[in-house]
């Protein structure tokens, strides 16, 4: 066991009961690491406004979660990207095995959010089935105290059975855990001497988060949305990857006439200059529906299945430069029998896709239904920026992005690969 491995508590779960437990346990001076497979913030960071948050008159869920990150980063709380793979319980000095390397520790906390989200895993059981009584829905057993029935261990937020999920008892379970994890803590230390050590601040400033440093890099490829152009950086991108693309497209613009018509338009026309299979038409005065939007076309005029209501910045930019590539040709190498199965699909399948630039989870819908869409003309995947068409947001009840309307009957919200998708579809 390396020293520089070993910390007082291993949270499991980079959401708001595990930031809440991360900045309690530090502010007690003891050493912790939070250990997060995709992103920081959670479900709630997907949500494009939380309203009922107290204190909070209107935040989004990623502006709240990056604040308690910044504010746990500030107290010295470590953080790795990685997927937990298994976990050792029974033993005084616990580890956590994670494909980043092993982690030790004198507790650990569970807050990895709702069993069909936990780490990768089908449900809670595949990681923690052994050790953790849960009940029949896989959710896991706690006390009052958030203990499970093992020393040591811990559990907060939505992991944990209960009758109602919110950020906010969420938060109160982590506070709860950390409260009864630093007395846990303090006396394995007593009883074994030993203390591991935090990490000295090389900064007096908090580190940028790396959802931070994504979300700079992506402010500097949509640079254009406010009349300038794009970067050096994402004019090479576009470039490694609109240079593979088989056959010319037609970026069909609708427009309206609105500030954001022209915005679009600009930000086409230019994306059009940087490929060379790329061109442009523009219909003013459309008069189709929920514009402005781009319908991506062959070059024979048919349709490819694609459009984008409003302006791919954000994290869209990169989903709709990809989904060029894939309706210019071949694409992106899948799963053969995955392949097979959507080009087998015969009825009509018109998706809905709500996101928000802020979002980076929304990303990997889009990505997949517009491959789909791609392999087969009975699909088709209209994607909306939900800042612009706030009118569906209401109509479909929209608490969260990505929101998924599946012909108009289906209604689904998260994050889903292609797999994921074609099951729901087909």
């Amino acid at each position: 066991m390396r020293r520089e491995n070993l910390y007082d508590v291993v949270i499991v779960g980079g959401g708001p009961a595990g930031l809440t437990a991360a900045i309690y346990l530090a502010r007690a001076k003891h050493r912790v690491v939070v250990v997060e497979r995709k992103r920081i913030g959670g479900q709630i960071a997907c949500i494009n406004e939380s309203v009922n948050y107290p204190g909070i008159e209107k935040l989004s869920g990623a502006d709240l979660t990056g604040n308690m990150c910044r504010q746990a980063e500030k107290y010295g709380v470590e953080f790795l990207f990685g997927t937990a793979k298994s976990l050792n319980l029974n033993t005084m000095i616990k580890s956590v095995k994670t494909d980043k390397g092993e982690l030790h520790c004198f507790g650990i906390l569970l807050a990895t959010g709702a069993p069909s989200q936990i780490l990768g895993c089908n449900t809670a059981s595949e990681l923690i089935r052994m050790d953790i009584c849960l009940d029949e829905n896989g959710f896991v057993i706690a006390d009052t105290k958030r203990k499970t029935n093992l020393d040591g261990v811990y559990a907060a937020g939505d992991i944990c059975r209960k009758n109602v999920r919110k950020a906010a008892i969420a938060i109160g379970d982590g506070a709860l855990a950390a409260t009864e994890l630093v007395h846990y803590v303090a006396c394995l230390q007593r009883k074994t001497g030993i203390l591991p050590q935090k990490k000295e601040d090389e900064d007096t400033n908090p580190p940028i988060t790396e959802n931070e440093q994504k979300a700079k890099k992506t402010q500097e490829k949509i640079a254009q949305s406010h009349g300038g152009p794009f970067s050096r950086d994402a004019i090479s991108r576009l470039q490694a990857i609109l240079g593979k693309m088989e056959k010319t497209l037609i970026l069909q613009l609708h427009l309206n006439g609105a500030p954001i018509s022209r915005e679009l338009q600009g930000y086409m026309v230019e994306l059009a200059d940087y490929a060379g299979k790329l061109s442009v038409k523009t219909i003013e005065n459309s008069a189709e529906p929920d514009t402005p939007f781009v319908r991506v076309c062959n070059e024979d005029g048919t349709e490819s299945g694609l459009a984008f209501h409003g302006v791919p910045g954000g994290y869209e930019f990169s989903s709709f430069v990809l989904g060029l590539y894939n309706a210019s040709g071949e694409g992106q190498s899948i799963d053969p029998t995955l392949k097979e199965t959507i080009q087998d699909i015969t009825h009509p399948v018109h998706m809905k896709i709500l996101v928000s630039s802020s979002c980076e989870a929304c990303a990997e819908l889009v990505v997949a239904a517009q491959k789909a869409a791609s392999l087969n003309n009975n699909i088709t995947a209209d994607i909306y920026d939900i800042n612009h068409f706030m009118e569906l947001k209401e109509k479909y009840r929209v608490a969260s992005v990505p929101c998924l309307v599946i012909n108009e009957k289906q209604v689904n919200f998260g994050g889903k690969s292609l797999e994921q998708l074609v099951d729901m579809i087909i």
